[in-house]
């Protein structure tokens, strides 16, 4: 996987942005736009990625604190 697709997955606005209202906004509609071209472009392999990396998200975050904080 390169960096950007790395920083996809690892973001988790693809799923947490499932919920949001359409109020209309810029904002709402770029949000909207690229989860919506997240879903249609990728594979079942890389939608497990996102959701298993936002769920392992509150353990992963303490190492990487550590690790780059050292």
């Amino acid at each position: 996987m390169e960096a950007e697709e790395w920083i996809k997955h690892g973001s988790g606005a693809a799923v947490l942005w499932l919920g949001l209202l359409n109020d209309g906004t810029p904002a709402n509609f770029v949000h909207r736009a690229f989860r919506r071209q997240f879903w249609r472009e990728s594979g079942p392999r890389a939608r497990f990625y996102s959701v298993a990396t936002l769920l392992a998200w509150p353990f992963l975050m303490p190492g990487l604190i550590g690790f780059y904080t050292r």
